[in-house]
């Protein structure tokens, strides 16, 4: 990686984070980018994500004392990489399955659960500065649709403890990032506007609901959502109500176009069990070809 210089770091910190760096603290960011081959643009990253998990502001100055913390979460980075794994040793007795406890057994018809998905039908958003930056616009971009579409006062923060109802909005994401998603580990993220960027645990109420015409309740990494819910203890929030979420505004006027606007749309599989010839979706593709509609949307599906 080529060397950082003290103007790149002062930008990454002035673009990302809008605060003021001296120059002595620039100096020390340049030393540390170098030293750990990190980017200016990992650094004003990994310094937010500390003043996230301390409950500190993101916009608070970077002293002497905040470059020592940086400078020790670093090199704890590479001790972890450069650390030899533990070996331990693995009971081979089989696990007890859990049971519900006495007199708690179900009764009548089963309640309809989230379906979860343990791999995104879209693309995974990874976590770097300028995607993040992409997330948080995204998530409030849809949480103004909601907060219109549903005529609410404001867009509540799932992580705060309230004692009454309040709806948010968020990407769902596994508690460990890698971890399959279940039902155990779904958790919400929000923007930083919306909720410093905190991931907080989902739990759904056995009866939860959606206000859709989908009779089931899909959830996968990187889906947008909007629950309605409560957090009374802090830990976790509690969805009653899974809410749809209103379509983006459509800005093709067909009144403004040459010709018709017109849409090719195709969903996997794209092929048969029995083979992998691809058929179907080469006759898609001769269709497209043969017509040339304005647009086309493949839905990534099983392929």
């Amino acid at each position: 990686m080529a060397n950082v210089d003290e103007e790149d770091v002062r930008n990454a910190f002035n673009e990302y984070l809008s605060i003021a760096v001296s120059d002595e603290i620039i100096r020390e960011c340049v030393q540390l980018c170098n030293s750990f081959a990190k980017t200016p643009d990992d650094l004003a990253f990994k310094w937010q994500s500390m003043c996230i998990n301390t409950g500190s502001s993101v916009t608070q100055p970077l002293d002497t004392k905040g470059l020592t913390l940086l400078r020790k979460e670093l090199q704890k980075g590479v001790q972890q990489l450069v650390q030899p794994k533990k070996t331990t040793t693995i009971n081979a007795r089989k696990p007890q399955a859990r049971g519900p406890a006495a007199g708690s057994l179900p009764h009548g018809p089963p309640k309809r659960v989230p379906v979860i998905k343990s791999e995104p039908s879209g693309i995974q958003i990874h976590d770097s500065v300028k995607e993040r930056q992409f997330l948080d616009d995204r998530l409030d971009e849809f949480a103004e649709l909601v907060r219109v579409h549903y005529n609410l006062e404001d867009i509540g923060d799932p992580a705060s403890t309230s004692d009454e109802e309040l709806v948010v909005v968020g990407r769902i994401c596994c508690e460990e990032d890698s971890t399959k998603l279940n039902e155990s580990s779904v958790m919400l993220e929000t923007s930083r506007l919306m909720g410093a960027g905190m991931r907080v645990l989902l739990k759904f109420n056995p009866s939860v609901t959606t206000n859709g015409e989908s009779p089931v309740l899909p959830l996968y990494p990187g889906a947008i959502v909007a629950l309605k819910g409560i957090n009374e203890t802090g830990e976790w929030f509690q969805v009653s109500q899974i809410l749809s979420i209103p379509l983006l505004p459509n800005n093709i006027s067909c009144s403004s176009q040459e010709r018709p606007v017109s849409m090719a749309i195709a969903a996997g599989p794209f092929t048969v069990d029995s083979n992998l010839n691809y058929a179907e979706f080469k006759y898609f593709l001769g269709q497209i070809g043969s017509n040339t509609p304005s647009w086309v949307l493949l839905v990534c599906s099983p392929w």
